[in-house]
């Protein structure tokens, strides 16, 4: 069996919304609840966990290449 893409774990439109609320929970210094009630709804939080119990049972590979892909999404900085 192989992995699910990066891409099919992390859509890119639920990926969007992140970027754009992450200005609001910077700006109001809040955690982002919003966003890890979407990470877990999709089933984000168990990708790793094996199939057998519940979770996708990805390699730690594809993990990787799923933080990564989290991370480039997170804003810019802005210049000053």
């Amino acid at each position: 069996m192989t992995d699910p893409t990066p891409e099919a774990i992390l859509p890119a439109a639920m990926l969007e919304r992140f970027r754009e609320r992450a200005v609001g929970y910077d700006a109001d210094n809040r955690f982002f609840s919003e966003d890890l009630a979407e990470l877990r709804e999709s089933g984000y939080l168990a990708v790793v966990v094996p199939g057998e119990i519940g979770g996708a049972g990805i390699s730690l590979d594809t993990l990787v290449r799923c933080q990564r892909r989290l991370a480039s999404y997170a804003p810019r900085p802005r210049s000053a």
